[in-house]
């Protein structure tokens, strides 16, 4: 019994000493490499991150963004003087947001 709790102690004690040089070696190898750090993984703001890229689904067409071909657009132009003044009045109290339109004035 005790030849064969010596041998699997030796065999055990070299795997130990296996593990730990990988630990070694994997902490040495995070060493070399640094996380980038944005807003998901520290306590930094969003307005931070430095990746932001808008990435958009649509596909290039090569076209100019215009209208119709031979087509103007209208705007329609403000006034100086205007044709009608609508005077538009809430029915709902300022401070209470209830219905007020029952009530007289």
């Amino acid at each position: 019994m005790i030849p064969f709790i010596a041998t699997e102690n030796a065999s055990l004690r070299s795997e130990i000493k296996l593990l730990n040089e990988k630990v070694m070696l994997l902490l040495k190898l995070q060493e070399g490499q640094s996380i980038k750090k944005d807003s998901h993984n520290s306590h930094n703001p969003s307005s931070n991150d430095k990746s932001k890229r808008n990435k958009s689904l649509h596909k290039k067409t090569g076209r100019k963004p215009e209208g119709q071909l031979r087509h103007k657009g209208n705007t329609l132009k403000t006034k100086a003087i205007p044709d009608e003044i609508v005077d538009l009045k809430s029915n709902y109290g300022e401070c209470s947001g209830e219905d007020i339109s029952c009530l007289t004035h």
